[in-house]
């Protein structure tokens, strides 16, 4: 089924909301089977939202529309909707009791505006609203589907996982199976190279690339009656763009790379310590957001003076004065001394220029070192930008790709030993 997502607001066209239901909803409309061809934004206003209707009703079987349920006067969704299908708005007893009961439960006493949540399209099936007010609705009539949820995002997941998925299922030939490749390492135009024949010849599954913050995504999706039949079309596909990217990293699944890298060190009980310089201690940051990270994670360092690096790890004054701050043998003593201090399985370093003013050396060059069991490797990065908040992600970003080539790469395989 071909379906349109109308977002409702003019608070998001004005760019104070920011619209995060449309990235929720095509997900997990493709999940269902079925596929989204259109996404459209339209103000609070009662004839743009009829144009919007008839525009995607041309080349859609349904509309999934988010906003305008609440109970203000600029909230007129329900009531578009209804004039739009000819038909009257009914007051569900349901609702209204469900809404009463929510707002006395938080002591707020109900208004006649609250009381406008109740009135329903007449015929609409309607998805009642765990977690708010607003209830949803769908109205099929004519051969077209409109569906109405609630603009809050809590809300509005809450009521497609628990009443609607299921609806849509229904009108779906089968299940869509998706997988997620992340890289890193490799540029999006040099990746899609690699693949082009297979992205070209695409069919099911098919194939979608996608660069962000530093890392390279490849999306696949397959489409069969039975499940396991896109489980192994995917198998198949996956293996064969893992093979082509051989040499970089690639990790299956949603997790973001830092992430996987410390949930796999917390499984395997190795133990990190961290000295930084230019990253100002994001790196040890990250790392200690994740649940467990206490039983793996020893201590991190900022040493982001020349004095620091001297009197808190030990590194020699004599070469932060001969090669500088920034350079491979900074960096490489840095580890080192971390290791002297914590003997934690991992030590890893980081020094650098993050920018944006040129300190005898570019803004962009970084030095990370890993020093791991009894052997401390430097790594240099070049991210060639002068902006500060850039070079200092992509810093952090590839401590963990390090410590992942260096450390996981060896041991991901025995994970569930």
């Amino acid at each position: 089924m071909k379906t349109a997502i109308l977002s409702i607001g003019t608070e998001i066209l004005f760019g104070e909301t920011v619209n995060t239901n449309v990235l929720y909803l095509t997900r997990a409309i493709h999940d269902t089977g079925n596929e989204v061809i259109y996404h459209i934004t339209v103000g609070d206003n009662n004839e743009r939202i009829h144009r919007a209707l008839d525009t995607v009703f041309k080349d859609c079987d349904a509309v999934i529309a988010t906003g305008g349920l609440g109970p203000t006067g600029d909230d007129i969704t329900r009531s578009s909707f209804a004039e739009y299908f000819d038909l009257p708005l009914r007051r569900d007893e349901k609702t209204e009791k469900d809404i009463c009961e929510f707002l006395n439960s938080r002591k707020i006493q109900p208004t006649s505006n609250n009381m406008k949540q109740a009135l329903i399209p007449s015929g609409a099936t309607i998805f009642y609203n765990g977690v708010g007010t607003a209830p949803g609705f769908m109205i099929e009539k004519d051969g077209k589907i409109l569906i109405s949820l609630p603009g809050p995002p809590a809300e509005m997941r809450g009521m497609f996982e628990n009443s609607l998925s299921p609806v849509l299922c229904k009108f779906s030939k089968g299940r869509v199976v998706t997988r997620t490749i992340r890289t890193l390492g490799i540029a999006e135009s040099n990746l899609e190279s690699k693949i082009m024949d297979l992205v070209e010849g695409q069919k099911d599954p098919t194939i979608g690339t996608y660069a962000k913050k530093g890392e390279c995504t490849i999306r696949l999706a397959s489409m069969h009656e039975n499940e396991e039949d896109s489980i192994k079309a995917l198998n198949d596909l996956s293996g064969k763009i893992k093979e082509r990217l051989s040499g970089y990293v690639t990790i299956e699944g949603d997790v973001p790379l830092p992430e996987y890298v410390i949930e796999l060190l917390i499984n395997k009980g190795i133990t990190v310590s961290s000295a930084e310089s230019c990253t100002g201690g994001n790196f040890a940051g990250l790392f200690t957001s994740i649940a467990g990270a206490s039983k793996v994670f020893n201590r991190g360092f900022v040493t982001y003076s020349n004095e620091a690096k001297v009197e808190d790890l030990g590194v020699d004054a004599e070469t932060i004065k001969r090669y500088g701050a920034v350079s491979t043998q900074v960096c490489k003593e840095m580890a080192e001394a971390v290791y002297a201090k914590t003997r934690s399985d991992v030590c890893v370093s980081v020094t650098g220029v993050a920018g944006p003013d040129f300190c005898k050396k570019p803004p962009g060059l970084i030095y990370i070192g890993v020093h791991y069991r009894g052997n401390t490797e430097v790594f240099e990065l070049n991210t060639h930008s002068a902006k500060r908040n850039v070079n200092r992600r992509a810093a952090v970003l590839h401590m963990y790709k390090h410590i992942y080539e260096t450390v996981c790469a060896g041991i991901e395989g025995t994970e569930n030993d």
